[in-house]
Order: C-alpha cells, then structure tokens, then sequence
C-alpha cells in the first residue's frame, strides 16, 4: 500500500476489522485515489491467480499457507520495486539542457504542490497511525518466494480501466 501511495501523491492506511475484512483507505485527489484503488485490486487479483497457478505446480513439502506467504511476499516485493521505480522516474524533472531548473516544465510544479496540498489535508484529519513492518521470515521457501518475484514482473502496470 505505501507504494501505491507513493507512486499516486496519496496517503493510505489499513483497518482489521472485527472479526471482518481489512479495510483499505487511500487519502488524495479523487482521480489519484481511484487509480490507488485500481492498482490495488489489480495488485491482489494478480496475486491471487498467480499463486493459484504456482501452487497448482508445486510439488514440495511444505504447507500452502508458507508457501502462499512466500510467493505473495515476493510478488509484493517486486510490484514495489517497479512501483518505487516508476515513481522516482516520474519525480525527476525532465532534463533539457536550454532549461533551467526555473524554468522546469509546469507539470512538475503541479505534483510539488499536490503533494503539499494532500499532506496539508491529510494532517487535518488529526487521524492517530501506526506503522507496520513486515517481517522476514527465514524457511525453506526461497523457491516459491523467488517465483512470487518473477510473478511481480509479468503485472501489466499501464493497462485497465478505471469505473
């Protein structure tokens, strides 16, 4: 989620619920907390079928739920690392040598004061947060881990439609 809402200039949390799902909020700009909403639903339906196919092949002693945390673990990893990619190419200003960086294009000052404005907001609602680590578990599920990766790198970023 803290990709997602990097890469979107939103803010995002989570919530158990009692005895009930987990509920997901992104924070921003409508058209940004849509396209959050979009990739995290893309996100888990890719998970979810990816590792479905895996386990379906899988041929192993381990237990589906180490399994399972495995491959999604690495699946999410690697939809971060092309997420924190995509971001930090996005944030660089475009390089034109006959530019200053005055007199960089106005799109990038548009993202400078999104941000701004969204954290402005965000710091309004007073909201207490806490953050969550996940941690690394070390078993013998390297392989199912090193699939759920190679799983992350077939996620088509650019294509959907948002409702």
């Amino acid at each position: 989620m803290s990709a997602i809402a990097k890469y979107t200039s939103t803010k995002s949390w989570y919530k158990h619920g009692d005895n009930g799902p987990i509920e997901y909020t992104f924070f921003g700009f409508r058209t940004d907390v849509e396209i959050a909403g979009w990739l995290l639903k893309t996100f888990k339906e890719a998970m979810d079928t990816s590792y479905m196919v895996y386990f379906a092949t899988y041929t192993g002693n381990l237990h589906w739920k180490t399994i399972r945390k495995a491959f999604t673990d690495g699946m999410s990893d690697r939809l971060n690392a092309r997420l924190h990619q995509l971001t930090e190419k996005r944030s660089q200003p475009p390089v034109v040598e006959a530019e200053t960086e005055m007199d960089a294009p106005k799109s990038y000052e548009l993202m400078v004061l999104k941000e701004r404005n969204v954290k402005k907001a965000f710091e309004g609602l007073k909201l207490r947060i806490r953050h969550s680590y996940r941690s690394n578990s070390n078993d013998d599920s390297a392989e199912a881990y090193l699939a759920g990766a190679e799983a992350g790198d077939l996620v088509a970023l650019n294509a959907g439609e948002l409702q």
